[in-house]
């Protein structure tokens, strides 16, 4: 009996030293980067109310232009019964190009790393470590095309300097849709404003998974707050049918046109 109750406290001291290395929080992933001038412009007529309203809250009656970004953060990931932390860094020329590193951690080390872009029209997610990921192909290029515009939440002066962007009433109060082009087709995706503060609240989008069909993908602002200067989200996200969140995280930083060795990787022609 004594046997028996020893193996199975060892069992239970081994569940708990595995799993609490999903309770590590995650550190930021930090790179020095090198700024660039920033300029500003006006708030264009030419956009909805939603967003010009948005705009304003953000920056006022100018707003950056913004050339090139950086920005990291942490968050869980939902897997199973686990809630996986990880932190990620991404390179962006917004609305054009990003590329993004993260790694899912265990006691704070790397037990997947990956990659995921949008560059050049072509998206890519690359995986490896305990799970083994390579996504390409037209379903892919999609995907990260919706990807890399929700960050556009990030960095709504975006909105106001891409003219590639068409926007229509979504029928809804509070809401907006933004049409992007991608190869010969066209994309759509919603954007939801808050209105107490007028700032961004949410996007959606019907995003192709990476093995199956177009499925709900919507992120969600939780809390808007200023961090080194920047005011920054935290979001949940949700990509399926049940509406359930799979991952939150955690924008811990970002710095707008800055130059830095990895961003070559996005500086890339555009087709």
């Amino acid at each position: 009996m004594t046997l028996i109750v020893l193996i199975l406290l060892g069992f239970v001291l081994l569940a708990g030293v595995v799993l609490g290395g999903f309770l590590y929080a995650p550190d930021d992933a930090q790179e020095s980067e090198n700024e660039i001038e920033t300029v500003a412009k006006p708030v264009s007529n030419e956009l909805p109310a939603g967003i010009k309203e948005c705009l304003t809250c953000m920056y006022g009656e100018h707003v950056p232009v913004v050339r090139t970004a950086v920005y990291n953060g942490t968050g869980r990931l939902k897997y199973r019964f686990l809630q996986v932390p990880f932190r990620f860094r991404t390179w962006s020329i917004p609305g054009k190009n990003f590329y993004r590193e993260f790694e899912l951690l265990w006691y704070g080390l790397p037990i997947v790393r990956g990659t995921e872009s949008y560059l050049n029209k072509t998206g890519t997610i690359r995986m490896k470590g305990l799970k083994k990921v390579l996504s390409m192909g037209p379903k892919t290029d999609v995907s990260q095309l919706i990807l890399m515009w929700t960050e556009s939440l990030l960095m709504p002066s975006v909105w106001n300097e891409n003219r590639q962007i068409g926007w229509s009433a979504n029928g809804k109060a509070g809401r907006v849709q933004m049409v992007l082009p991608v190869r010969e087709s066209r994309e759509k995706a919603s954007i939801r404003f808050d209105a107490r503060t007028g700032l961004a609240s949410e996007f959606s989008a019907l995003r192709p998974g990476l093995d199956g069909p177009r499925l709900p993908w919507v992120v969600t602002v939780r809390r808007w707050s200023k961090r080194n200067g920047q005011m920054l989200p935290d979001l949940d996200i949700s990509w399926g049918n049940t509406g359930e969140t799979w991952l939150t995280c955690s924008v811990n930083d970002l710095s707008l046109n800055v130059a830095s060795g990895k961003m070559k990787k996005v500086a890339v022609e555009n087709a």
